[in-house]
């Protein structure tokens, strides 16, 4: 689903906002390249993530391309443009990397919100996520 509706998480000052608490659960570097990923990854790092209700990541981009399940709950995903799109249980997605890829992800459920999430990182010293500021 998709919607233009201007959303809470851009009002929202940091301080108000709950932050999500994030695992590593696995890491390691990939001995060549893949770059049918887009990225030429070489580092893999899957992470469990969970969004309590009323929280977000922030806005951010990333470096590397991302698989996405969401393991329980709703996420809302917001772009720069402000549309979201609604992701329930169960749902799988590719996130792509870039600045102009920026987006907010939250939770504007009553339950946690959980993520498993599998970056394709560039370089071992990659940062998982790149914050930024919220659109205007």
């Amino acid at each position: 689903m998709h919607s233009r509706a201007q959303h809470s998480v851009r009002s929202r000052t940091a301080a108000d906002v709950p932050g999500p608490h994030g695992v590593v659960l696995a890491a390691g570097t990939v001995p060549r390249r893949l770059p049918e990923l887009g990225t030429h990854a070489s580092r893999v790092v899957l992470r469990r993530l969970t969004i309590p209700p009323g929280g977000s990541t922030g806005w951010h981009y990333h470096l590397g391309r991302l698989l996405v399940l969401v393991e329980s709950g709703v996420l809302t995903h917001h772009e720069t443009d402000g549309t979201s799109t609604t992701l329930r249980t169960g749902t799988c997605f590719v996130e792509e990397p870039g600045p102009h890829r920026a987006h907010c992800g939250s939770n504007l459920g009553h339950l946690p919100l959980t993520l498993y999430v599998t970056y394709f990182l560039p370089e071992a010293t990659s940062p998982l996520a790149v914050p930024v500021s919220a659109p205007a």
